[in-house]
């Protein structure tokens, strides 16, 4: 059976950082040699780059922008990160899986090896706390496209002492450690941009903003603003040094950080998947507003016959 990761401890961050790990990993495991200028390919298909994985239930898994502490205290768990540090230039996968199985598209994250501290429990029990931060989503590479790339990059991978011990790639492998090729939004329409902004407004509405895009300098936020915030200028961070033009990122990047305004246990699974395995931000839009709007409905134990009325 899969162990998910279901840490017992879950610290959400709202602080921002640049970059760090993924354009040494890209310029790592990229074939040809790419380089550490953290710029997105333009063909995916370049190269398939290999990761560690670990396996997250929708409802639980980062999404990119999102930043988190977790407490892992499986061995295995634990070891994967400090292969991640040596190995992988700090840099980890979230595969996720849902009833239908394991989905074609994970979450590239960021292990952050500042925040690595493993404590000693109970009778000498180990667990581990990891800062992580989600930066982009990636697609399972099938081996259909450049075959000749796919050779290096799995000497690559199995020259670590944990591709090693997996040897042969089986089923259940594949929930840990897999290749993956880029999986970028498709560029906006101008009737899809105003479809956005209509979305952004009524997101707006909700967080208690003017508007989206805004200025929040001098602002006191509270926390969902803040989770929104964090998340949003650490995608556009990202966008902005791809050159892509200021209204196209912005709507891309607060498709992903409406998500986060939203505590996990208020998510719908298929809406998750259908949020990471999209290419259009108007549709993640649409569906992150959904789930605000699922999530502050009352419930039905919310009701009683003295109030049902009133």
């Amino acid at each position: 059976m899969t162990k998910f990761i279901t840490p017992s401890h879950t610290i959400r961050k709202y602080t921002s950082r640049p970059l760090s790990g993924v354009p040494e990993w890209r310029a790592k495991f990229s074939t040809p040699p790419g380089n550490a200028t953290g710029e997105l390919t333009s063909s995916p298909y370049k190269s398939a780059l290999p990761l560690l994985l670990f396996p997250f239930e929708p409802r639980r898994v980062l999404l990119p922008g999102q930043r988190a502490r977790l407490t892992f205290r499986h061995g295995k768990f634990m070891d994967m990160i400090d292969e991640s540090l040596s190995s992988y230039e700090s840099v980890v996968g979230m595969s996720i899986l849902d009833d239908d199985g394991l989905l074609p598209v994970i979450v590239l994250c960021e292990v952050f090896e500042e925040e690595v501290e493993v404590k000693s429990g109970f009778r000498g029990v180990l667990s581990m706390n990891v800062g992580l931060r989600a930066v982009e989503t990636m697609k399972r590479w099938d081996g259909a496209q450049g075959a000749g790339y796919d050779v290096e990059n799995e000497e690559k991978a199995r020259g670590s002492d944990l591709g090693d011990a997996v040897g042969g790639i089986t089923a259940l492998d594949e929930i840990h450690l897999g290749k993956f090729v880029d999986f970028e939004d498709d560029l906006l329409t101008s009737d899809e941009i105003k479809a956005a902004h209509e979305y952004l407004a009524n997101i707006a509405s909700l967080l208690n903003l003017p508007s989206l895009p805004t200025s929040t300098s001098g602002q006191e936020l509270t926390v969902r603003q803040k989770l929104f915030f964090a998340s949003y200028n650490s995608m556009l961070e990202r966008y902005d040094a791809t050159g892509m033009s200021r209204n196209q990122s912005q709507i891309i990047a607060a498709s992903w950080a409406v998500f986060s305004t939203v505590e996990d246990d208020d998510k719908i699974s298929s809406v998750i998947c259908r949020a990471l395995t999209t290419k259009n931000a108007v549709e993640r839009l649409r569906l992150g507003l959904a789930t605000m709007l699922d999530s502050t409905m009352p419930v039905a134990d919310d009701y009683n016959e003295s109030n049902a009325f009133q």
